[in-house]
């Protein structure tokens, strides 16, 4: 999808073109005027942030249990790690939560991406420190989609992920 921008008194014209079948072909859809500041925005749908955030309920609540129990069977180690393995990644999964509009489609990929690096960092704890170093890994995944994936395929992932 390309962007092709037109000023007019102090009005941007955004066209979003989107590529279907080997063509490009107008959106009447995705045509809309807003002000000069403002450009094309991607968001995640809201269902795959209800259910990332109902995950990363889930396994937070979970890495608690787990750290309540270790202390009471006289583990300490699991509660003193639990601020730097579960509360750190939950501060920056909840911040690229409420990061809702992105420039560019690559942009709520990485998003989507990073939050899911996040979760499996929160649900595999002896491989937390690999996954965070992996992070380059996500982007370099987005990007290859961005420019390998078939256009077909392509824009049916997207049609489902991103707004």
């Amino acid at each position: 999808m390309t962007c092709a921008v037109a000023q007019a008194n102090s009005w941007v014209l955004t066209l979003e073109m989107a590529a279907l079948d080997g063509f490009l072909a107008s959106d009447p859809h995705c045509c809309f005027v807003r002000k000069v500041q403002s450009m094309c925005m991607y968001r995640l749908k809201p269902p795959v942030i209800q259910a990332m955030i109902f995950l990363a309920a889930g396994l937070i609540a979970f890495r608690g249990y787990l750290a309540v129990a270790a202390l009471a069977s006289g583990y300490p180690s699991e509660v003193l790690a639990f601020p730097l393995t579960v509360i750190l990644p939950g501060l920056a999964f909840a911040f690229l939560v409420l990061r809702r509009d992105m420039l560019s489609r690559e942009g709520a990929l990485m998003q989507l991406g990073a939050m899911i690096q996040i979760l499996l960092i929160l649900a595999l704890p002896r491989f937390g420190l690999p996954l965070a170093l992996g992070f380059p890994i996500v982007f370099l995944i987005v990007e290859l989609f961005e420019t390998r994936m078939p256009v077909r395929i392509k824009v049916r992932i997207l049609h489902r992920l991103v707004t």
